[in-house]
């Protein structure tokens, strides 16, 4: 069936929870392995066009909040005995739903699991939800969960 998921998770909300949850179900019945990403943002939305780059020490505190978040994640995998990779995408230039595909594509996923919920409803008039983007360019198979 599966043999490799990737979850990305934008902050640790009732959807990733839920996300996350579902992989877990998915790996014990297909012993598939477990890719957890996390792209990073910096000032999410219409703020960063206001605002623009970000100080360096705001932005290394957001970078070890992202790495303390796959952390978390990383454990509650472990915690029920399943072994999860993780992943920080750093802000390149692309696109989240880009980077997040780029990440299924290098490591082989042919499940993607990720949360329905992330940007406001403004945001995602404006610049479109990241998981409608996933969904719509993915190459492998994509459960949202809600």
């Amino acid at each position: 069936m599966f043999r490799s998921i990737l979850i990305p998770i934008d902050h640790y909300s009732p959807h990733t929870d839920a996300a996350v949850a579902a992989a877990v179900d998915l790996a014990k019945l297909t012993g598939a392995a477990i890719h957890v990403v996390h792209a990073e943002e910096g000032i999410s939305g219409i703020d960063s066009l206001a605002l623009g780059p970000l100080p360096a020490d705001t932005a290394s505190k957001m970078r070890q909040e992202d790495i303390d978040l796959l952390e978390v994640v990383r454990q509650r995998f472990a915690d029920v005995g399943l072994s999860a990779t993780t992943e920080l995408l750093p802000r390149d230039g692309t696109s989240i739903h880009k980077r997040v595909l780029v990440a299924a594509e290098q490591v082989g996923a042919d499940l993607i699991v990720l949360g329905a919920g992330g940007s406001s409803e403004l945001v995602g008039l404006l610049l479109g939800s990241v998981s409608h983007k996933i969904i719509q360019h993915a190459p492998s198979a994509v459960l949202v969960i809600r």
